[in-house]
């Protein structure tokens, strides 16, 4: 099997939709996730991610198996100096 990690595409809305709306994965994840969940709402998530500021987001990835299903997402983010505490 064949792993791999890229950027968003929009084309991986219909994939995101099918995951989410899984009851068992959605249950999973943080609230604030609509059920059911639409293409709609996947191509404006991944709209946002791809339209992120860089200055703030090192990147937003998505895991892929090597049957090009999207199965997680994952984002870097920069922390500033006054975030940090001693």
């Amino acid at each position: 099997m064949n792993i791999g990690i890229r950027t968003w595409r929009i084309e991986d809305s219909p994939n995101l939709t099918r995951a989410l709306n899984n009851k068992k994965i959605l249950d999973s994840l943080r609230d604030g996730i609509p059920f059911p969940y639409l293409v709609s709402d996947a191509e404006s998530f991944i709209t946002a991610m791809l339209s992120s500021d860089r200055e703030a987001t090192y990147d937003m990835k998505t895991l892929l198996l090597d049957s090009g299903k999207t199965i997680t997402s994952f984002v870097a983010t920069k922390l500033l100096s006054a975030q940090i505490k001693p």
